[in-house]
């Protein structure tokens, strides 16, 4: 049996309410492990400011299980928000208060922070080009046969430093924050899909045909744009690091991002 059908051993969940005066809990927060926790990010997860909370931390699962499980588990609770958070992002200690105050002034209801992908970024010609955001638009048309979309990631020297709320068609999970109520309606929308699914490199079992090949992620906020009508945001006063590490080429001894097994 796999450790994540086991839920009673995923890493720990806190009683529904704070301290002994009964604080109902507002904010759900779901932390994916992706590796080695640095202590900058383990101060910084103590000196969070953020509304009474309950939290789910998953470091046994697949991302999608993960983060599936995780969600379901704050909902639990009857939290107002649920805030994503990977252990490799480094979000300001303001982050979830300022994320919420947007959302609800603004009426957008998944917001992410702005952080960027450590993969690098080539073009056509295998030439690295300049990092690009977690943030991506879907550009040309579904490809029915690959199953699967196509997408650019967005230009963001034009919004950096001037605060921009940026709409957008997926977004990274690292710091995203999203209203409950958005869980509820994609279960009324379709109750037998999960909110997370990771099908790059998957078949269906029963047709043998490539599922949506989507990232967890990515398969999240398509079904908010197909559904739902509702486009992620990304929170350009929400500036995060996201923590990447790396070693010396032998052949060069150029930097070589640590991505290889």
């Amino acid at each position: 049996m796999a450790i994540w059908e086991q839920p009673n051993l995923l890493s720990g969940t806190i009683p529904p309410t704070i301290g002994q005066d009964g604080i109902k809990a507002e904010v759900g927060l779901c932390i994916i492990h992706t590796g080695t926790v640095s202590t900058e990010w383990a101060f910084r997860l103590k000196l969070l400011q953020i509304p009474p909370f309950v939290y789910v931390l998953n470091r046994n699962q697949p991302y999608d299980t993960a983060r599936e499980q995780c969600t379901r588990g704050v909902l639990q609770h009857g939290v107002e928000w649920v805030f994503h958070l990977d252990t490799d992002v480094l979000i300001p200690i303001d982050a979830i208060p300022k994320m919420i105050e947007f959302s609800k002034k603004f009426d957008l209801p998944v917001l992410s922070g702005l952080y960027w992908a450590k993969k690098p970024n080539y073009d056509d010609k295998g030439n690295i080009i300049p990092p690009m955001p977690a943030a991506w638009v879907k550009y040309g048309d579904f490809d029915s046969i690959g199953n699967k979309y196509n997408f650019a990631p967005i230009d963001a020297k034009e919004f950096l430093g001037k605060g921009t709320l940026v709409p957008v068609d997926v977004i990274g999970a690292g710091c995203m924050l999203v209203r409950a109520d958005i869980f509820k309606k994609l279960d009324e929308s379709n109750p037998k899909k999960p909110y997370f699914e990771w099908g790059l490199g998957r078949k269906d079992e029963n047709t043998g045909k490539p599922l949506l090949q989507l990232s967890e992620d990515f398969y999240f906020c398509m079904r908010l744009i197909n559904e739902l009508n509702i486009h992620p945001h990304v929170c350009f006063n929400v500036v995060c690091d996201h923590e990447a590490y790396v070693y010396r080429r032998g052949e060069d001894g150029q930097f070589q991002l640590s991505t290889r097994m």
